[in-house]
């Protein structure tokens, strides 16, 4: 489906100290093949002519997040650490805190009935390595990190 937005004469004239020693007018047609969008996100195809002379263009536009979407900062410090590790979250509320060794075997999982945005995890039983954390918030949301046990 092409729609036609415009038509636009263009005329190109040449000067000299004598006057004017040549001219040339184009005719130029502008469409819209298409063009869709949801919410911040946008493409649009579009095709412009000049006589015989085509410039088929094509654009996309994309917000990189989602709408009503928060972006949930968790800082975990010290890391490395072999006694105590202390995670903070902004914009939400920590639910649960589960440690995972790299085999993903499940070595602590423990539940938060406070509404807090910080907790202090015990792991001086832990064996020395890499372990990762899964932080899950009151809305559902889990999010992954990983710290290493000295």
């Amino acid at each position: 489906m092409m729609k036609k937005l415009h038509q636009n004469i263009f005329a190109y004239v040449a000067f000299s100290l004598l006057g004017v020693y040549s001219m040339n007018a184009q005719t130029v047609t502008n469409t819209t093949d298409h063009s869709h969008s949801g919410g911040n996100n946008a493409h649009t195809h579009a095709v412009s002519g000049m006589d015989n002379l085509v410039d088929d263009s094509f654009s996309m536009h994309f917000c990189p997040c989602i709408e009503g979407e928060e972006i949930i900062s968790v800082k975990m410090a010290p890391n490395p650490t072999s006694e105590h590790i202390g995670i903070a979250m902004s914009n939400s509320h920590i639910k649960s805190i589960a440690v995972y060794n790299l085999e993903g075997k499940r070595l602590v999982d423990t539940k938060y009935n406070s509404s807090g945005h910080t907790a202090t995890l015990d792991v001086s039983n832990l064996s020395k390595g890499l372990m990762i954390i899964q932080i899950e918030t009151d809305n559902g949301k889990i999010h992954s990190k990983r710290f290493m046990k000295k």
